[in-house]
């Protein structure tokens, strides 16, 4: 940085090795994530496992190749400070209401007790999410101010 530059202009991201080592270590874990997932689901359906584990696998792999520039360039650019958006928070609490009781619906479709109970787990977590949506949505509006 020369003199003359501003502080305001500082370059907020990460140097391009340190970036690519953050992107590779978080695309590990959305990996053991959504392996995890896809072998726990596997396992819930004792016998039924052609064609799952193959579209699985091809899922993972797409949404790793889409990630992975993603990643890279945000880790790049750095953080972009936003103003917080009370539509954005809204939409997103109707969204995990609507997630949630689906989970219910699915869940008192169900016969067996380990997918019922996953299923009630799923549905609290978006209650929960849905909550603390409307609430950063509805709370009074405080000053919002820029990190220096």
């Amino acid at each position: 940085m020369s003199a003359s530059t501003p502080e305001t202009q500082k370059q907020l991201g990460l140097p391009p090795k340190k970036a690519l080592l953050k992107t590779l270590g978080d695309l590990g874990v959305i990996i053991l994530v959504s392996l995890s997932v896809i072998w726990i689901r596997e396992t819930l359906r004792l016998g039924r496992q052609g064609d799952e584990r193959t579209a699985g696998l091809i899922f993972l792999l797409v949404m790793v190749l889409l990630l992975t520039p993603t990643l890279y360039y945000s880790y790049r650019r750095g953080l972009i400070p936003s103003k917080p958006s009370r539509g954005l928070d809204t939409f997103l609490g109707v969204l995990s209401i609507c997630l949630a009781i689906g989970f219910v619906i699915s869940a008192s479709r169900e016969e067996g007790q380990r997918r019922l109970f996953l299923d009630l787990v799923f549905a609290i977590v978006c209650f929960v999410k849905a909550g603390m949506n409307f609430y950063r949505a509805f709370k009074a509006k405080t000053a919002f101010s820029l990190p220096s």
